[in-house]
């Protein structure tokens, strides 16, 4: 058995070693480079538990590798915060357009990078203002 903690561990192993793991290349890296914001002091769990929703959010995108979405779905159901609210979540999109009774078989474009919504960030995140602090 090996003395050293999970965070050591990833820290010594090699990055073909962790892709074995089923990770790529640049998922490997990620890890490592988030295991060494714990090493060095830059992030910790007392951090992520005492932090606020939005300094949680700030800390945790600054990670390379950690976007938006990956972000709110630890603080959902890692650090089991009530009031996460995903606004780039497909489900969460779909069930929101349902709903209020939007036919969700069809998509319209927001016009940004391609990519495709239901409704607009602000729309959903009025609608959902009602529920706070339990989204």
């Amino acid at each position: 058995m090996s003395d050293l903690s999970g965070l050591d561990m990833v820290l010594v192993t090699d990055l073909a070693l962790l892709r074995t793991a089923g990770l790529s290349g640049r998922k490997a890296e990620y890890v490592k480079g988030l295991a060494e914001k714990f090493a060095s002091g830059e992030l910790s769990a007392q951090m992520l538990i005492e932090a606020s929703d939005a300094e949680v959010l700030e800390r945790l995108i600054a990670v390379r590798g950690l976007g938006r979405w990956s972000v709110e779905m630890f603080a959902c159901f890692a650090l089991k915060r009530m009031d996460v609210f995903s606004t780039g979540d497909l489900g969460v999109q779909r069930g929101m357009a349902a709903w209020l009774g939007k036919d969700v078989a069809k998509l319209k474009s927001s016009g940004k990078g391609g990519k495709w919504k239901y409704l607009s960030e602000k729309e959903m995140l009025e609608h959902s203002a009602k529920f706070a602090p339990y989204r």
